[in-house]
């Protein structure tokens, strides 16, 4: 139950009312990149989502309505809030883009890098959201690298797609699929680094 932090009677103090918010945020954030990492090993396991994202876009939906009556003049507050909305619309693209998990078909180099690229980063991420330290810069930092260094993996497989398309080494359609795939992974990769980091 993602919403299980969410008691009313603390939506009038807005400190509590940020942090139980952030409890909430951060519980669908390891259970989604959970998922994301047992996907990502084997992409034929996208059967394996059950009622996840449903389940996820709920909880969003409950965190977003506490946080309604949960307003504050305080900056600090303000800024509280304003990170943990900023977490719950990365994590609502996060959602979008486990629904549209690419087809194996579409899958290439990239999508295989990231794969043993990924999952000790990912495991950091979820180890750090479901016990947080006190400084998760290197929680951060990690997701942050992953992120680009995919980014930089996906711009090469790109160009050497498109160059073997042109030279008839590869079907011009397979290698649309697979640049789709490709962006898709930078993406997903960016939004969880954006959830950890707010």
């Amino acid at each position: 139950d993602f919403a299980r932090h969410l008691d009313p009677t603390v939506a009038r103090v807005p400190a509590v009312a940020a942090e139980v918010a952030r409890r909430s945020v951060m519980d669908i954030a390891a259970a989604l990149i959970e998922k994301f990492r047992y996907m990502l090993h084997d992409p034929r396991r996208n059967a394996a989502l059950t009622m996840l994202p449903e389940r996820a876009d709920t909880g969003l939906d409950e965190v977003r309505r506490f946080l309604g009556g949960a307003v504050s003049p305080d900056a600090a507050h303000m800024e509280r809030h304003l990170s943990v909305l900023h977490a719950v619309e990365h994590l609502e693209r996060l959602v979008e883009r486990l629904r549209e998990w690419p087809a194996a078909d579409a899958i290439g180099r990239t999508f295989r890098e990231a794969s043993e690229l990924a999952p000790e980063v990912l495991t950091q991420a979820e180890t750090w959201l479901h016990e947080p330290s006190a400084d998760p810069g290197d929680v951060v930092e990690q997701c942050h690298a992953l992120s680009q260094q995919v980014a930089e993996l996906r711009r090469a497989q790109r160009e050497n797609d498109l160059r073997a398309a042109a030279a008839g080494r590869m079907d011009a359609d397979a290698a649309l699929r697979r640049l789709d795939a490709m962006r898709w992974l930078d993406s997903s990769l960016y939004h969880i680094w954006r959830v950890v980091h707010h």
